[in-house]
């Protein structure tokens, strides 16, 4: 008889509730929070099955695609004729893959021609749940994947994230392909290896920073000496310095930056909003990359992608 009351729970006497060093009523209450959250996972399920958008449109965070979803593929083939396609994105909605026409209108009043772009849409979203997270890519059965000891799942502004519980402030954001293809150990690995990426580069930026002694109108003297050089930033700047791709191009997406675009270091400076550290860190890379490649002669494509 499989136990479920106190009562039950004792009368396994003191060498079966020994083990793991759990009384009676610790037992009961692990019980009892197994119970109910697979209650709330089956709950979670049958409302997915049952086609609810509710649940798409205000439970679940978008999830960005990798750099490399097979997905997206399938909305292409199916519209082989088509040409102007525009980068896949992340959605909930109904359709697993599903291609949308985007309007860009007439080139003037006197050209009749109209130009269409399109968009490949691959549902990929997900849902925090404390200790795993449910993750719905395309139509792919549910994935539960549980958080590693002494880290969680979390969301913020930019997206789903791995969070180090010792190191709040070391967290990593995942797309589509690290939730696809990496193991919950390997997305640990990736968050302590740009975490100290991050530590290394804030280092070196406070010992040059010290050396230097420089006054924020010399600082902004320079800033400007190297925009008016062609100094830019990029995505690449920002992944060279330890933060990761998705939370990269998510934060740019909030901004209303192009991830394929180059800024000037006082464009993502007047962006900062409380991410200041990081971005003067992104920002120092971009300046000291662009150093390199003007004492060059030439830049590498690898540099800036």
């Amino acid at each position: 008889m499989r136990p479920k009351t106190l009562t039950d729970f004792r009368k396994l006497g003191k060498k079966r509730l020994a083990h793991g060093g759990r009384t009676a009523r610790q037992s009961r209450k692990m019980f009892l929070d197994r119970e109910r959250r697979d209650a709330e996972l089956a709950a979670i399920a049958d409302e997915y099955r049952g086609g609810a958008e509710r649940f798409r449109t205000r439970l679940t965070s978008l999830v960005p695609l990798g750099a490399s979803c097979p997905h997206e593929d399938r909305g292409m083939a199916e519209h082989p004729r088509r040409k102007n396609w525009r980068s896949s994105l992340s959605g909930r909605g109904m359709c697993p893959v599903d291609a949308i026409t985007i309007n860009c209108g007439r080139y003037s009043s006197r050209c009749t021609y109209t130009k269409y772009e399109y968009q490949v849409i691959v549902r990929s979203c997900a849902r925090v749940r404390p200790g795993f997270l449910l993750y719905w890519l395309a139509d792919e059965p549910m994935r539960r994947i549980k958080a590693p000891h002494g880290y969680r799942w979390d969301e913020d502004a930019t997206g789903v994230r791995l969070v180090s519980i010792a190191r709040p402030a070391d967290d990593y954001h995942v797309d589509s392909h690290d939730l696809s293809e990496c193991s919950p150990r390997q997305l640990a690995a990736k968050l302590r290896e740009n975490a100290l990426i991050r530590r290394r580069e804030a280092r070196e930026r406070a010992a040059r920073e010290r050396a230097a002694k420089l006054s924020a109108k010399q600082e902004a003297r320079i800033l400007r000496t190297a925009e008016r050089e062609g100094a830019t930033v990029c995505v690449r700047d920002s992944v060279n310095i330890g933060n990761c791709e998705a939370g990269t191009r998510s934060w740019a997406k909030n901004h209303g930056l192009d991830a394929s675009r180059h800024y000037r270091p006082s464009e993502v400076l007047a962006l900062a909003n409380g991410d200041g550290r990081r971005v003067a860190l992104v920002v120092s890379a971009a300046l000291r990359r662009h150093r390199v490649e003007m004492d060059r002669g030439f830049a590498l494509l690898a540099d800036h992608r």
